[in-house]
């Protein structure tokens, strides 16, 4: 069976699931979602009980298998391996990320749920991905971790214009223009990156 294509989805907000439930968001999400954050940010919101000794990802370098460790939500229109139930070092996240390629679930198209915040800590572990995006929560007021993010992926030599699918602005309601036209400014220096355009994108709350 081919390797599958692994997608690296960096999110500004634990509401990035909404974003993968909606139409415009659907292809972002693949087969398989994949939590890659450091804390146990997401399966709250995904209504998702997991034992206090849940690995995460970080599982794999155990010897358990993939299908092992992916939960469903009816949340969520695909599975979901979640975060580790307890705050984890990156190493452990790293090196599972080099594993996953590797492992036989039938999973076509994974997608890697990158947190904003835990990006740069990832680092080059994150290039096993094939194609890169970015979900922002607009209705969230930018922050400097934004910034530093963009710089960061400005650095870093993991996304391009070809592997770049876009930036993807989102919300759980109607923005008001004026609010919208205030954003543009911190949406465009991200957007550049592949010529995205800066359609902000209604979910679902």
């Amino acid at each position: 069976m081919a390797n599958p294509q692994l997608t690296c989805l960096f999110c500004s907000s634990v509401t990035a699931p909404q974003l993968l439930c909606s139409p415009a968001g659907r292809d972002l999400g693949g087969d398989l979602l994949v939590d890659c954050g450091l804390q146990p940010s997401f399966a709250a919101g995904l209504e998702l009980e997991l034992p206090a000794d849940f690995p995460g990802l970080a599982g794999l370098l155990g010897g358990l298998p993939l299908g092992d460790l992916v939960r469903t939500s009816k949340r969520l229109p695909l599975p979901f391996l979640p975060a580790a139930s307890r705050p984890q070092a990156a190493a452990p996240v790293r090196s599972a990320l080099q594993l996953l390629p590797q492992c036989e679930a039938g999973f076509a198209r994974i997608t890697l749920l990158v947190p904003l915040a835990d990006a740069r800590a990832l680092g080059a572990a994150l290039a096993v991905a094939h194609r890169f995006a970015i979900a922002w929560d607009i209705s969230e007021p930018p922050h400097e971790e934004l910034t530093d993010f963009a710089r960061w992926l400005d650095s870093e030599p993991l996304a391009d214009r070809t592997s770049f699918a876009g930036l993807f602005p989102y919300a759980g309601r109607e923005i008001d223009p004026a609010h919208r036209q205030r954003l543009e400014p911190a949406l465009a220096p991200l957007a550049q990156i592949g010529r995205s355009p800066l359609n902000v994108i209604t979910v679902g709350s």
